[in-house]
């Protein structure tokens, strides 16, 4: 029978396995969202099909997750398990025989939102890709505590390696969710986004976007490249070079050559909306404004005809955000969603 390494594991295969596509099925995944590595050459999932697979093939399946930065995210978990276990689990290798296997559960210790089930595929692959995993539950739901959210099964020795890299992943992701919803629930108005913003932990971008948007969240820009915000600093440049006068004719010039490109420009006193060409923009931010200035604000906006949607950021938290309830404004965005929140409590459990 042939036998391949797969994702570092060393596997045996039917003889009638002869393509990726066919591995796939026997280990019964979906090809959606994988990318393969085929001693050492990258395979797509369209390849799959016709890519074959021999005696001593190396095999790496990883799950793709998230929008434009996923193909980080299954590095990132292979970096994180090196950091984690750069060599050997030495305490596992003591007490653990490998042949044993295990079942484990992960619960929620505490009440919240749970997200992060490609997350946590993504790990089952780069640990061991044949350990058995099925969900109680899915991405945005919420939980109680004691709740099962999952079921792991598989080498023993692999169910504890596994752990902590994943819960540390999950326990974020789901915390971030959990914060949003709370958020979302204590201003109890739909028709007002609440949104994240760019403060968020390197390189985990896309997944932190992608768990407010579980809590009920809305996702602002994504990096620089996607939309126009002009902000107190990019203004401050343009008077200290004498050039602010120029914003007007440079929005009409962005607008005829990057039409997709929203514009967003935040002010910091009513007396900006006068000053600046707010008429050109989508959406107007006001920055640290009262709850009297925002209503005096939105006024001034309707008077000089601009339609432009209205976004309130600073300081909002979780206390004040019921404030802005019957404002009238579009958006809410709040930083504290991704950069000052509290893990998700979860535990794995496990059982021979």
């Amino acid at each position: 029978m042939p036998t391949i390494q797969l994702n570092g594991n060393s596997m045996v295969i039917p003889e009638t396995v002869g393509t990726l596509a066919a591995l796939c099925q026997v280990l019964d995944r979906s090809q959606a969202g994988l990318i393969a590595e085929r001693n050492g050459g990258l395979v797509r999932d369209s390849e799959f099909a016709t890519t074959p697979v021999s005696d001593g093939d190396q095999i790496e399946l990883i799950q793709f997750i998230g929008g434009g930065e996923a193909v980080l995210i299954p590095e990132l978990i292979r970096l994180a398990y090196y950091e984690d276990c750069p060599n050997r689990d030495v305490t596992t290798d003591l007490t653990v025989d490998p042949t044993v296997l295990g079942h484990a559960t992960v619960i929620a210790k505490e009440s919240g939102v749970f997200f992060g089930a490609d997350v946590a595929r993504a790990c089952r692959d780069v640990v061991n890709s044949s350990i058995g995993i099925t969900f109680q539950v899915q991405d945005g739901q919420s939980v109680g505590s004691g709740t099962p959210l999952f079921d792991l099964s598989g080498p023993l020795t692999d169910l504890l390696k596994l752990e902590r890299v994943m819960l540390n992943f999950l326990q974020r992701l789901s915390g971030i969710a959990t914060t949003t919803a709370h958020y979302v629930a204590a201003l109890d108005n739909p028709l007002i986004q609440v949104l994240e913003t760019r403060k968020t932990t390197p390189l985990l971008r896309d997944l932190e976007k992608q768990a407010v948007a579980a809590g009920g969240g809305y996702r602002h820009r994504q990096n620089l490249s996607d939309m126009v915000l002009i902000k107190e600093n990019h203004l401050i440049a343009m008077v200290n070079a004498g050039q602010l006068d120029t914003l007007r004719d440079r929005l009409v010039a962005h607008r005829l050559t990057f039409p997709d490109i929203r514009v967003e420009i935040e002010i910091e006193s009513i007396d900006q909306i006068d000053q600046l060409p707010l008429d050109l923009a989508d959406i107007v931010m006001f920055d640290n404004f009262s709850v009297e200035m925002i209503k005096a604000g939105a006024e001034r906006l309707r008077e000089a005809g601009i339609s432009a949607a209205i976004e309130v950021s600073g300081n909002v938290t979780i206390d004040t955000i019921g404030q802005y309830r019957h404002l009238p404004i579009q958006r809410i965005s709040v930083g504290a969603l991704t950069h000052s929140v509290r893990s998700l409590d979860l535990s794995m459990r496990m059982t021979v």
